[in-house]
This record gives structure tokens, C-alpha cells and sequence, in this order.
């Protein structure tokens, strides 16, 4: 429930008044000053008069103080209220000490006149508490609920947003005079004053009270020390959030350990299979595949919960030596909320909050997320290169009926300088294709191109994909969002461009971490497009290493698919192709390298494949360009397809060079004092130089 600031209900009072029939509204002499600015702003009518609801004031204390308070806010609401034969009682005045009669006053103004503090309202010789106060708020048919009682607003954290639209309270403690100000503008308000007028009454009568305070001469609704009073636009600054509420939650985790051969199988199944996936196979020195052995595992298991407590008054004391009637579930019962600094809040408020006696109600334990910490130790034939040791952290929001946090996060990491890094996750219940990475050495690092602009060169001279026929011209660009590729000409058989650009670092086979692209073909209706599109790793010799592909290569319909492509240098390859997609295609591609197993490749719908074992490829094959290339058939026409990101990471590199790919030459500085040369054939030249910082 958000409390409604000034200005929201001035704009919401028009929108809710009742009207009623046979009401006459006089303007009457405030002041002698203001007497005529009343008429002039307001300019009433008869009919104009007669709208608006009636005024109840619920005074639920007796003492002095209260009683005084609302004779103050009766002098002011009377200074323009009058009643008539239509309408005897526009305002009354009900004292009582039951809460619930708000609940009975139908499309009326409602004012809660009495002492207020964190736990709640006085009424009577009790407090209610302010959760039962905002639900007689959001059951009452009033139009409009105006709280007098300091500490008020608290009543919003337990209430609902449309209720919060109808409230004005009270933040921390706060003289009568400054309430009552603020609450006689809003009943102006809901009786169709003119704003402009009522905010000059408001500011006005606000500034007399703040130096009727200031000089020690107020009467007041509480004793307190010491009160903001510069707050004419909105009184907030004495509100604070660490008040004691009457509504606790409290939360506590229990931790096991799971450890030795056989923990394994208390690990969540998803969580189990991963890791396996990841790290059991290797292959060994003559080139064969083998599986690890589970050396140890040392995981921490940590169950999160939370219980609630809410604080109930008692209908009928108990008896001093009666238990507590509903048991805390933990080991301490909880003390009894703290009913606020007795200073701030009136000797009323403090009195009947400690003749106020109550319990607490416990809710039951609630579940709220498990995470597994640790390590899990594979070992191979002993020798330390086959030893794998990956960190392990999993979490999830539920708890499975074995006791299982049902995991929908899960993250792994082999120690040590180009391990493998693993990382998946759920959205909306399914899991996403895996991040997989190498931790990077000194050297290493990672490339992306998130395609918010074109860093690549046509090159007319670079080498056909296998297969195709013919080098065209074209043009690659970029919306901001992704890059595609157009203006392919028509021709025979399949032919396109390509754009290439040299990577900042080359990198060794042997230190590649992972290769992907996120790409889409969308074909707008049309089934007789056909195009083929890749995103690719090119060695230093412009040999093909990896082709991350999409395309549809049929006329008659659609009929997509995404594919991986490792390629040797002598040309053999081995791939993993998706199924065919119907309909618009859009997936990830992505080709990594496990320095202890192999060249891994995964699509959409595909478990991740192993292509080659590592003694299968030459692992010194240095990576030098990445290169987009896309393909048109003939004359039909060319998909819209869509490269979203480019990802590419490797553990280290021998290879760290300059690469300027010309966009700006915030790079460069002139310096006059760089050395320069001459030609080798004689001729002096002489030209402004400038050197990369």
C-alpha cells in the first residue's frame, strides 16, 4: 500500500465523492483576510453546494489531549461546514472505542481521533494494532480515511494499493495542530473547494502552527522532544524503517555435509550430470578415450528457510502463568514487540500499550532456496594432468520430496590456468544452452562482437566455402542489434561475399576456449528463399578451422537448420548438424576445445558431440581471422538472416599483436620527434608521423 501524496488525492477526491441531495455549503468568514478569496475562488452555486459526503469523527480516546484535538478540528471544519434541514449532522462526532464502525459508514469521510505509535492505535483501554486497522480500511465503504494518530503510516505496510489511495497519515509523531491542518484541507478537497484556494489555506495555517510551536505555545497531541517543522509541502523527514513491527520474519539455514564416494548420489541428478558430462572423460596418452574415477567430493549443502510471527492482541488477558499459546518453532521465544521510545509518543499511547497484553503466532517454516558449495576431485591414471579438481556452486528456489534443492543455476570450475568453466542456467523452467569457457592465463582473454556496428573488410580474395561456386559482391551491415548480410546479386548456383577481420590475438588450436554465434533466419512468409550464412575461424594461412552455419536450402519450403563444422588442415571435416526447423530458425551454435579430450560441438536440440579427440588434430594450428560469409542460390531470393553475437575466448596466447581496424584515430598522436628514414632507392621523403600510444 503506497500512502497518496497531496496532490494524487486532490485528483482522486473528484473522482470519488458521492453526491447528495438536498446539502446547502456556505462560505463563511475564515478570516477577515481571507474572506473574500473564499467566495471568489469557490464561486458556489446551489447545486455545486449540495455535493459531497458527510464527516464522521471516530474519537477513540477520551482523555484530555484527544479531546482537545478534536475541538480544534471541529473549529476549523465549521468555518465552512454549516448544517441545514437537508443535512442536521454534516459532521459528527462518534465516540467509541470498536474500530469496526468505520466498517458501517457508507461513502462518508472518516477521521481517527486518538494516540498512535509503532505497534498501533488507541482505542479505548487497548491498542488495535495497525494490520487490523488496514484491513477495517480496505473493508469500510468510506470514501475517504483521515488518520490523526502519530505513527499512522505504518498502517501501509499492511494494506493494498487502492486502499493506500484513500489515506492520509501520519509519519512518526506529530503536533494536532499540523495534522489537523493538513486533514481539514482534504476534506476542503472532497467537498469541491477550489485547489488553488485550499493549498493558500493549507500553506497559510501550517506556517501559523509552525511558530505557535516554535515558541512553546502549542497545545499538542503527544509530548515530544523534538519535531521537524520544515516540512510545509509534505511531512516525511520523520518517518524511519526501524521502527519494531508487529510483524517479524525470521530466517535460519541448516548446513550438512556431503562428502566421500558415495555423496555423490545425494547431489541433485541435474547437478550429477553435468559434471559428468563435463569432466569424467579424457583421453589418454596413446589416444583413447577414457573415464575418470570420483576421487573425493567435499560439498556443503545449505537449506535456507524463513518463518513468520505476528503479533496478536490477547481478546481477554490470560492468566500470568498460562504458556505461550502457540510456540515459537525455533529455540527463544520472541519478546514482546517494543512499543516505541516513550518521548516521542504520548503518555496515553505508552500507558495503554503496557496494559495492552498479546502473543505471538508463528507461520510454519517456509522453504526459501538450497545452494551446494564445493569440490569435486577427478583422477585419471594417476598422473597429475588428468587430475581435474572443479569448484562447484549450484542453487535453486525449491525443494524436491528427496530433500533436494531442485537446482536451476549451476556453475563449475577446474581449478588451475586453462581449465574448462561451465555455466547453465533455467529461464521459465528449461534450461539454456551452457557457457563454456577456458580460465584464461596471463595471456588469454576473449573477443566478442555484439554487432552494434560493421568491423570487417570485403574481401574479394578470400577463399570459397567448400562447395560453393562463385565470389559475388555484397554488402555487410548493422542496425544496432545485429549484423546481416544484403545486396547479394543474382547468379548461378550458390554464390556471395565475404567479410573478414583480423582477431587482436592469435591463439594456438591448444588455447581455444570456446567459438559461438547466435544467429536467426527469418523468412517473412516467403518459402522460396534460400540462403546459407556462416560465421567462421580462418588459421594464419587462410585454411577454414570452424564453420558455425545457418541456412535453408530449399526452394519449395521452409526447411531450416544449424551446423558445426570442424575442418582440418588437409580438408576432412567432421560436423554436428540440428534437426530441421519448419519454421523461423534461431539458436546458438558453438564449437569448443578441451585441452584433455578434444573438439566438442553443440546445436540446438543436439547433445554436445565430440568430433575429434585431441591427438586427432593438430593442436599448434594458429587462429588467426574470423570471417562472415553468406551464400544466395541463383536468383531466389535472400533470407533475412541475423547474426546477433559473435563469442569467442582463449585460454592464453603467444601471439598479443596491434590490430587498428581504422574506425577512429583516438589511438594516434603526431610526434613531430618519431624518427624517419628514406627510401631504399634514394629519394628522401618527408611527412607528418604519428606513433600509437
Amino acid at each position: 500500500m503506497e500512502d497518496a501524496s497531496f496532490r494524487e488525492i486532490e485528483e482522486g477526491l473528484r473522482m470519488r465523492v458521492n453526491r447528495r441531495s438536498g446539502i446547502v455549503l456556505c462560505a463563511v468568514l475564515i478570516t477577515v483576510m481571507l474572506s473574500f478569496q473564499l467566495v471568489a475562488a469557490t464561486a458556489w452555486t446551489a447545486d455545486a453546494a449540495n455535493d459531497g459526503p458527510g464527516i464522521v469523527i471516530l474519537q477513540m480516546s477520551d482523555d484530555p489531549d484527544t479531546d482537545w484535538a478534536v475541538r480544534d478540528l471541529l473549529n476549523r471544519l465549521s468555518a465552512f461546514i454549516v448544517d441545514d434541514l437537508y443535512f442536521p449532522d454534516r459532521v459528527r462526532v462518534v465516540k467509541t472505542s470498536d474500530p469496526y464502525v468505520a466498517t458501517r459508514l457508507e461513502g462518508e469521510i472518516v477521521i481517527y481521533a486518538s494516540h498512535g505509535g509503532p505497534l498501533g492505535i488507541v482505542t479505548g483501554k487497548r491498542l488495535t494494532l495497525w494490520d487490523t486497522m488496514a484491513d477495517i480500511v480496505m473493508d469500510s465503504p468510506a470514501v475517504l480515511h483521515l488518520f490523526m494518530a502519530c505513527s499512522s503510516k505504518d498502517i501501509l505496510r499492511y494494506g493494498d494499493e487502492e486502499s493506500g489511495k484513500k489515506l492520509y497519515t501520519v509519519t512518526g509523531s506529530r503536533p494536532a495542530e499540523v495534522t489537523n491542518v493538513e486533514i481539514t484541507a482534504m476534506v476542503m478537497l472532497a467537498l469541491g473547494l477550489d485547489a488553488d484556494y485550499v493549498e493558500q489555506y493549507r500553506t497559510e495555517e501550517l506556517t501559523r502552527a509552525k511558530y505557535l510551536i516554535q515558541n512553546g505555545i502549542s497545545v499538542h497531541i503527544m509530548d515530544f522532544q523534538q519535531v521537524v517543522l520544515d516540512e510545509i509541502e509534505y511531512i516525511d523527514n520523520t518517518y524511519s524503517d526501524s521502527y519494531t513491527s508487529t510483524h517479524r520474519v525470521y530466517r535460519y539455514s541448516v548446513e550438512t555435509t556431503i562428502s566421500g564416494l558415495g555423496g555423490f548420489s545425494d547431489l541433485p541428478l541435474d547437478l550429477q550430470d553435468i559434471i559428468v558430462h563435463y569432466y569424467r572423460l579424457y583421453v589418454d596418452q596413446d589416444g583413447v578415450p577414457t573415464l575418470r574415477n570420483l576421487e573425493d567430493l567435499r560439498i556443503t549443502y545449505t537449506k535456507n528457510y524463513y518463518y513468520e510471527a505476528w503479533w496478536v492482541v490477547d481478546e481477554n488477558p490470560p492468566p500470568a502463568d498460562d504458556p505461550d499459546p502457540t510456540p515459537p518453532p525455533k529455540d527463544e521465544p520472541l519478546a514482546a514487540p517494543d512499543p516505541g521510545d516513550p518521548t516521542l509518543f504520548s503518555s496515553t499511547y505508552v500507558t495503554t500499550a503496557a496494559a495492552t497484553s498479546g502473543h505471538w503466532e508463528y507461520g510454519p517454516d517456509q522453504f526459501s532456496g538450497g545452494t551446494y558449495s564445493g569440490v569435486v576431485i577427478y583422477s585419471g591414471d594417476g598422473s597429475d594432468w588428468v587430475q581435474v579438481v572443479v569448484n562447484v556452486t549450484a542453487s535453486g528456489p525449491t525443494l524436491a520430496s528427496d530433500g533436494k534443492t531442485n537446482v536451476e543455476s549451476i556453475s563449475l570450475n577446474q581449478y588451475g590456468a586453462r581449465g574448462v568453466s561451465v555455466s547453465k542456467q533455467k529461464v521459465d523452467g528449461a534450461w539454456q544452452e551452457p557457457v563454456v569457457t577456458r580460465n584464461p592465463s596471463r595471456t588469454g582473454g576473449a573477443w566478442s562482437d555484439p554487432a552494434v556496428k560493421v568491423d570487417y573488410e570485403y574481401d574479394s580474395s578470400w577463399p570459397l566455402m567448400p562447395g560453393y561456386s562463385a565470389k559475388t559482391t555484397g554488402s555487410l551491415r548493422s542496425n544496432g542489434e545485429y549484423l546481416y548480410v544484403t545486396g547479394i546479386p543474382t547468379g548461378t548456383g550458390w554464390h556471395g561475399p565475404s567479410f573478414v577481420r583480423t582477431l587482436p590475438s592469435y591463439f594456438k588450436l591448444k588455447d581455444l576456449g570456446s567459438f559461438s554465434a547466435n544467429m536467426s533466419l527469418y523468412h517473412a512468409g516467403v518459402k522460396s528463399r534460400m540462403t546459407s550464412t556462416f560465421v567462421n575461424l580462418y588459421d594464419s594461412n587462410r585454411k577454414l578451422v570452424v564453420a558455425l552455419q545457418m541456412a535453408d536450402a530449399w526452394a519449395s519450403y521452409t526447411k531450416c537448420y544449424l551446423r558445426v563444422t570442424f575442418y582440418k588442415e588437409d580438408g576432412t571435416y567432421a560436423a554436428l548438424k540440428s534437426g530441421y526447423v519448419y519454421t523461423d530458425l534461431n539458436g546458438i551454435a558453438t564449437l569448443r576445445y578441451d585441452p584433455l579430450v578434444g573438439v566438442f560441438a553443440d546445436v540446438p536440440g543436439k547433445s554436445e558431440t565430440l568430433l575429434y579427440a585431441r591427438n586427432q588434430v593438430n593442436e599448434d594450428r594458429l587462429i588467426k581471422y574470423v570471417a562472415i560469409q553468406s551464400y544466395r542460390y541463383s536468383s531466389y531470393s535472400e533470407h533475412d538472416e541475423r547474426i546477433y553475437n559473435i563469442r569467442l575466448d582463449y585460454a592464453g596466447s603467444e601471439y598479443t599483436v596491434f590490430h587498428d581496424t581504422a574506425n577512429d584515430m583516438d589511438e594516434f598522436v603526431k610526434s613531430p620527434d618519431f624518427p624517419y628514414g628514406s627510401r631504399s632507392d634514394g629519394i628522401s621523403w618527408r611527412c607528418p608521423l604519428v606513433r600509437a600510444t
